[in-house]
């Protein structure tokens, strides 16, 4: 069982270590970590058995239009380090995330590392193959 303050405040350290830098943090205590055309963004959750998990997550594509064809692909796409979800409150201005998730309790720089990463690296590759394919906005094409 873990503590999430103590975690939040070890993640503090690891990614001023890492960045050389304090993270801007969003008031709900979401790390903001900008990262070549993307943006990563990282969420601790207290899960009920008391463990930490580090949600990882990238906006792949905004602003697209909600189709069959893009269900389809989030469907049958697998990936080893993460995989694809909607935000869709409007099926004309859906985001489209990769996200991962690891347990927090004990993180260390290379785990994070890895995570952010992997959800980095996949992000900025898959808005440049996707957008041809069905359109939207790439985080760094948003005013």
């Amino acid at each position: 069982m873990a503590d999430i303050r103590r975690v939040q405040g070890h993640l503090d350290k690891l990614f001023k270590k890492w960045l050389g830098r304090d993270l801007n943090r969003e008031p709900n205590g979401t790390y903001i970590i900008p990262l070549e055309s993307t943006v990563v963004f990282a969420t601790l959750i207290e899960w009920e058995d008391g463990d930490v998990v580090l949600n990882v997550y990238a906006p792949v594509l905004h602003e697209l239009k909600a189709s069959e064809a893009l269900y389809r692909y989030i469907a049958t796409s697998q990936f080893m380090l993460g995989s694809l979800s909607l935000d869709e409150e409007d099926p004309n201005d859906v985001t489209l995330t990769f996200h991962n998730r690891v347990l927090a309790n004990d993180l260390d720089m290379s785990e994070l590392q890895a995570a952010v990463r992997a959800v980095s690296f996949t992000a900025d590759h898959l808005d440049n193959e996707l957008q041809p394919r069905f359109g939207g906005k790439r985080t760094d094409q948003l005013v």
